[in-house]
């Protein structure tokens, strides 16, 4: 019974040891969800509602202003998820395949491969950002959806 006990205790203490860890992650969770809260708090507004409160809620909520921008938005939409169902799905079966090879297959330059394939995934993406519009564009395939 004593061991239970001692064993109770030291989680308790490391709960209470964890909690002002805990605290600062729950401030920084509720910070970065404020954005979004706004974000729809702000969209359900009338433009009266807003010009006399802006930061205020928005009561009666007005759920007109989303059916007022779907026509516009439907077409961006399926364009994004054209082209991310494809990007997905082409991603993974390549990364699939590759997997596959270098993990059941030995073959000359299989390290030197491997080590280039690790060594681009620490390149940032932003930095190829740039060269891909470039290759998008002179490829003509800008605004082709």
């Amino acid at each position: 019974m004593n061991q239970r006990s001692s064993r109770l205790n030291a989680r308790t203490r490391r709960r209470i040891s964890n909690l002002p860890v805990h605290a600062v992650l729950m401030l920084l969770l509720l910070l970065s969800l404020l954005p979004v809260a706004m974000l729809f708090i702000q969209s359900g507004k009338t433009a009266e509602q807003f010009d006399a409160n802006p930061w205020g809620l928005a009561l009666p909520y007005n759920f007109g202003n989303f059916a007022q921008i779907a026509p516009g938005v439907t077409g961006y939409l399926m364009n994004t998820l054209t082209v991310c169902i494809a990007a997905i799905s082409i991603a993974l079966t390549i990364a699939s395949f590759s997997a596959y090879v270098f993990a059941r297959f030995a073959f000359p330059g299989k390290e030197l491969l491997y080590y280039a394939v690790i060594s681009l995934m620490m390149v940032p993406f932003v930095l190829s950002l740039v060269p891909q519009y470039i290759l998008i564009r002179r490829l003509g395939l800008l605004d082709t959806l």
